[in-house]
């Protein structure tokens, strides 16, 4: 037994299988990014308008990995809206609910496949023939139709090339070894359980060696098909690879905030619940698969191992769809669960987390550019909390008060650099992809009002601590002056208002164009009155009625004001390009 397992033969067949099973993975991986730039516009907008309702929750998740053809590219999707605050805990669990069910496409897809006599390759080799030409196109609809169909050749190409590797036990019967120990149906009552249960394990394993559900079933599925393994057994590794592939969104979520961490629990919560259910009812469920595959088939999959696919298809799904609306009437038992496995430490991990945006699971897509836009939409929430420090800095009278108002705009100044620096990492990460000439826009868009944003965020802070310095040199504002300072500042706070209004717009181009003429007649009003103000501020000055120290900290707040209010314009009009 140990020659053997140290035998040539045996490392060159394994070897095969890994390099079978890494382009059937990879083609799923191209097939995902192509469908992502395809679609990916039309399908950001579906989140988007996703509602409470968990029913369209659940049809959203189903549509979105169809969309990727893999659970575990949507997972990590829903953990970062999650993250991103765009969709809430009951939004995000109704999501990956969904994506339980989406994930049984490709089961059936290789059912298909295997239970067929035509060859893989006759259909894969067009595809590739006619797939890579497409990519040269410079046309980007076409290139990327081109890596959508490579993507489909090769897994098709993959999971072809898994079946013929993968050896004949009756020719090679040394190799069902291992699994005369685990005979089923030949156990006893206890035995079978054991059995059950180590198989199990031994899918959650394969699922988290290969990061995907689809391809550790599919791989299930070739070997149940070849006769590797019976029924009772595939059907055990495919509940532990439902739990296996939950590992990705978990690590996805170690650098996501608790309401990440929270969604990726009960992705594991909603998987662990299945399969609970799921062993109390084995025994029953192996009949039932076998009937409902004679239904479909016209034979027993004891007869005809061939019909295992299908038969591990059908399990797949009907597991998957029954635990689905388990889980929609456990929803509330689920988001307590999580919610008291994942408590809120502080309020900053409560309410914002910055480190999302670098999670580097996802090719250039839609929805890596929708993670950036809404990073960007909450820089400008803060960046105006910031600013609405500023008028209290003219008001106040207490010394504490002052400078615990310049540390909040020092942190929010700091975070805003933060942001910025990693907006344009991940930007220039995405950008190594070929990507869509619109999502090229966007990113070039989302990039310039970051830099505004932090641009804003300096001005602020170099203006508090102007205006500390005033204090600390009992440098005070006449009536007037401080009039005209809180007058400007409020049609500043107005700007800021309808900017971050743009940032998280989603809309018809019209409206979009309408709310920015807006944002230009605020500009035009600010630029109105400081200039009105700079005329009356001569004109006061001539006439000796403002102290020469206090006027230079007047014009001056009124100047930083004004930048404010250009860099908060140049954000809006930008937004054009970034929808």
């Amino acid at each position: 037994m140990i020659t053997f397992l140290w035998n040539v033969n045996t490392l060159w067949i394994i070897l095969e299988v890994i390099g079978s099973l890494a382009l059937f993975i990879y083609g799923i991986k191209l097939l995902s990014d192509g469908l992502q730039k395809v679609a990916g516009t039309g399908m950001r907008q579906l989140l988007n308008a996703l509602t409470h309702n968990v029913g369209w929750g659940v049809l959203s998740g189903l549509l979105l990995t169809l969309l990727l053809q893999t659970s575990s590219a949507a997972s990590v999707l829903i953990v970062s809206f999650a993250n991103s605050g765009m969709v809430n805990l009951t939004q995000s669990v109704s999501l990956i609910i969904g994506s339980n069910i989406g994930t049984t496409v490709t089961a059936w897809l290789v059912s298909a496949f295997g239970v067929t006599k035509f060859p893989l390759v006759q259909i894969a080799l067009p595809l590739i023939g006619l797939a890579v030409p497409l990519m040269f196109f410079k046309r980007d609809m076409l290139r990327f139709v081109g890596e959508m169909l490579l993507g489909f050749a090769l897994l098709i190409l993959g999971f072809s090339m898994l079946e013929q590797v993968i050896p004949d036990f009756k020719e090679r019967p040394e190799l069902l070894e291992f699994f005369k120990y685990f005979r089923y149906d030949e156990a006893a009552a206890l035995g079978k359980m054991g059995i059950v249960l180590l198989f199990v394990i031994f899918g959650v394993v394969i699922s988290v060696v290969v990061q995907t559900s689809s391809a550790a079933i599919a791989l299930t599925q070739v070997l149940a098909f070849s006769g590797w393994v019976s029924l009772p057994l595939g059907m055990a590794i495919v509940l532990g690879a439902n739990i296996g592939t939950t590992t990705t969104a978990n690590i996805a979520a170690l650098v996501g905030n608790v309401h990440a961490k929270r969604t990726a629990r009960a992705h594991t919560l909603i998987n662990l619940i299945g399969v609970g259910w799921a062993l109390l009812v084995f025994a029953p469920s192996i009949q039932l698969v076998d009937y409902l595959t004679f239904q479909l088939m016209d034979a027993h999959v004891a007869t005809d191992s061939r019909l295992m696919p299908v038969a591990l298809s059908i399990f797949h799904t009907s597991f998957n769809v029954i635990n689905a609306l388990v889980c929609m009437l456990l929803l509330p038992f689920i988001i307590k669960t999580v919610t008291k496995w994942v408590p809120s430490k502080t309020i900053g991990d409560q309410s914002y987390h910055l480190e999302f945006i670098g999670m580097g699971f996802l090719d250039a897509s839609e929805f890596s550019a929708a993670e950036a836009r809404k990073e960007i939409a909450r820089l400008g929430t803060q960046v105006k909390k910031g600013y609405d420090l500023l008028p209290l800095m003219i008001t106040e009278v207490e010394e504490t008060h002052m400078l615990q108002h310049l540390e909040d705009i020092k942190r929010i100044e700091n975070l805003a650099d933060e942001i910025d620096i990693q907006v344009a990492e991940y930007l220039a990460q995405l950008s190594k992809h070929q990507v869509s000439s619109e999502l090229s826009r966007n990113m070039r868009a989302i990039l310039s009002i970051s830099n505004h944003l932090e641009s804003a965020a300096d001005i602020i802070l170099s203006t508090a601590r102007y205006l500390e310095k005033r204090r600390q040199q009992n440098a005070y504002f006449t009536p007037l002056q401080r009039n005209n300072i809180l007058q400007m500042a409020d049609l500043v706070r107005k700007a800021f208002a309808q900017m971050n209004v743009l940032l998280s717009f989603v809309g018809d181009k019209p409206e979009l164009l309408k709310k920015i003429e807006g944002a230009k007649s605020l500009e035009q009003q600010i630029n109105g009155f400081y200039t009105s103000v700079r005329s009356e501020y001569l004109e006061n000055l001539e006439k000796g009625n403002f102290k020469a120290q206090s006027s230079m900290y007047y014009m001056d707040t009124l100047k930083d004001l004004e930048r404010i209010a250009d860099t908060v314009y140049s954000v809006s009009k930008t937004c054009k390009d970034w929808q």
